[in-house]
């Protein structure tokens, strides 16, 4: 449930089947040295598949994150079907090409 797919070293690519993402809501925070600061807000979860029996999802951080809340939380409780990439694989530039595992959250 990622924009784009997830390679996992030694595995074939996981191909993404959507994107989920979290609304956001951006507040002005005054300014600092003249750069303007706002104020982030994350709240209910767009686009994520309800449950399935032996389905896992492959979310961002902040989905995962916003799963955790209790506004989003489904009539079973806590969202525990989401994995995140695990370890990093970065290339030679710092750019990221991949990781070496999944992650619970």
């Amino acid at each position: 449930m990622t924009p784009h797919d997830i390679n996992i070293e030694g595995q074939q690519a996981i191909k993404s089947s959507g994107i989920c993402r979290v609304s956001e809501t951006i507040e002005n925070a005054g300014n600092f040295a003249g750069i303007q600061l706002i104020k982030k807000s994350f709240s209910k979860i767009e686009n994520l598949p309800e449950r399935m029996i032996g389905v896992k999802y492959v979310v961002s951080i902040i989905v995962a994150m916003a799963a955790k809340e209790p506004i989003n939380y489904d009539e079973q409780g806590e969202r525990d079907d989401l994995l995140l990439p695990g370890e990093i694989i970065r290339d030679s530039d710092g750019k990221i090409i991949g990781c070496k595992n999944l992650a619970v959250f």
